[in-house]
Protein backbone atom coordinates (compact mmCIF):
# COMPACT_ATOMS: atom_id res chain seq x y z
CA UNK A 1 0.00 0.00 0.00
CA UNK A 2 2.78 2.24 0.91
CA UNK A 3 4.88 1.81 -2.21
CA UNK A 4 1.28 2.33 -4.39
CA UNK A 5 1.39 5.77 -2.52
CA UNK A 6 4.79 6.85 -3.00
CA UNK A 7 4.14 5.40 -6.89
CA UNK A 8 1.28 8.04 -7.14
CA UNK A 9 2.78 11.15 -5.39
CA UNK A 10 5.60 10.56 -7.77
CA UNK A 11 3.57 10.77 -10.70
CA UNK A 12 1.83 13.60 -9.52
CA UNK A 13 4.28 15.78 -9.33
CA UNK A 14 6.16 14.61 -12.44
CA UNK A 15 2.66 15.91 -14.12
CA UNK A 16 1.95 18.66 -11.79
CA UNK A 17 5.81 19.67 -12.13
CA UNK A 18 6.72 19.31 -15.94
CA UNK A 19 4.92 22.32 -17.01
CA UNK A 20 5.69 24.44 -14.19
CA UNK A 21 9.50 23.81 -14.68
CA UNK A 22 8.61 24.61 -18.79
CA UNK A 23 6.92 27.41 -18.80
CA UNK A 24 9.03 29.53 -15.86
CA UNK A 25 10.35 32.10 -18.30
CA UNK A 26 6.76 32.71 -19.74
CA UNK A 27 5.34 33.12 -15.90
CA UNK A 28 8.17 35.01 -14.66
CA UNK A 29 7.22 37.27 -17.57
CA UNK A 30 3.92 37.49 -16.19
CA UNK A 31 4.88 38.27 -13.45
CA UNK A 32 7.16 41.47 -14.28
CA UNK A 33 5.08 44.38 -12.26
CA UNK A 34 5.58 42.15 -8.96
CA UNK A 35 9.57 41.57 -9.98
CA UNK A 36 9.52 45.46 -9.97
CA UNK A 37 9.11 46.12 -13.54
CA UNK A 38 6.92 49.05 -15.19
CA UNK A 39 5.20 49.58 -18.32
CA UNK A 40 5.95 52.40 -20.18
CA UNK A 41 4.25 51.64 -23.33
CA UNK A 42 1.94 48.97 -24.14
CA UNK A 43 3.26 45.64 -23.30
CA UNK A 44 6.78 46.93 -23.10
CA UNK A 45 8.09 46.91 -19.45
CA UNK A 46 11.59 48.65 -17.64
CA UNK A 47 12.65 48.54 -14.42
CA UNK A 48 11.03 50.77 -11.58
CA UNK A 49 12.36 54.03 -11.26
CA UNK A 50 15.41 53.58 -14.32
CA UNK A 51 16.23 56.77 -16.15
CA UNK A 52 14.97 55.68 -19.18
CA UNK A 53 12.55 57.53 -20.55
CA UNK A 54 9.47 56.26 -23.08
CA UNK A 55 11.02 58.97 -25.68
CA UNK A 56 13.95 56.78 -25.29
CA UNK A 57 12.32 53.83 -26.40
CA UNK A 58 11.53 55.44 -29.98
CA UNK A 59 13.78 52.98 -31.66
CA UNK A 60 11.10 49.98 -31.08
CA UNK A 61 8.33 52.36 -32.09
CA UNK A 62 10.37 52.80 -35.78
CA UNK A 63 11.24 49.14 -35.44
CA UNK A 64 7.60 48.42 -35.48
CA UNK A 65 7.14 51.21 -38.26
CA UNK A 66 9.49 49.02 -40.65
CA UNK A 67 8.13 45.78 -40.36
CA UNK A 68 4.84 46.53 -40.62
CA UNK A 69 5.86 48.70 -43.79
CA UNK A 70 8.22 45.84 -45.05
CA UNK A 71 5.82 42.62 -44.10
CA UNK A 72 2.16 44.61 -43.70
CA UNK A 73 0.22 44.41 -40.46
CA UNK A 74 1.45 42.55 -37.44
CA UNK A 75 -0.94 40.23 -35.48
CA UNK A 76 0.99 39.48 -32.63
CA UNK A 77 1.79 41.74 -29.51
CA UNK A 78 4.57 40.16 -27.61
CA UNK A 79 5.65 41.64 -24.07
CA UNK A 80 8.91 43.29 -24.02
CA UNK A 81 11.33 43.46 -21.35
CA UNK A 82 14.01 45.18 -21.23
CA UNK A 83 16.75 44.36 -18.48
CA UNK A 84 19.97 46.41 -17.17
CA UNK A 85 22.35 43.86 -17.25
CA UNK A 86 22.70 40.44 -17.57
CA UNK A 87 21.92 39.48 -13.29
CA UNK A 88 18.50 41.38 -14.06
CA UNK A 89 17.92 39.17 -17.56
CA UNK A 90 18.32 36.05 -15.55
CA UNK A 91 14.70 36.65 -13.66
CA UNK A 92 13.30 36.13 -17.04
CA UNK A 93 15.62 33.04 -17.98
CA UNK A 94 16.84 35.25 -20.96
CA UNK A 95 20.42 34.93 -22.33
CA UNK A 96 22.12 38.15 -22.86
CA UNK A 97 20.48 39.13 -26.04
CA UNK A 98 17.20 37.99 -26.48
CA UNK A 99 14.96 34.92 -25.26
CA UNK A 100 11.21 34.23 -26.60
CA UNK A 101 9.03 32.49 -24.52
CA UNK A 102 5.83 31.24 -25.23
CA UNK A 103 2.53 31.88 -22.95
CA UNK A 104 0.18 29.66 -22.50
CA UNK A 105 -1.88 32.62 -20.99
CA UNK A 106 -2.63 34.21 -24.35
CA UNK A 107 -1.21 37.68 -23.86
Amino acid sequence: MKKISVFYILVSSLILGTPLYVLKGAIACEMSESLGYEEVRPNVFIVKGTLKSPESLDFMREGAKRVNDTFGATIASPMIILTENTRESRKFFASETATPHVSPFGM
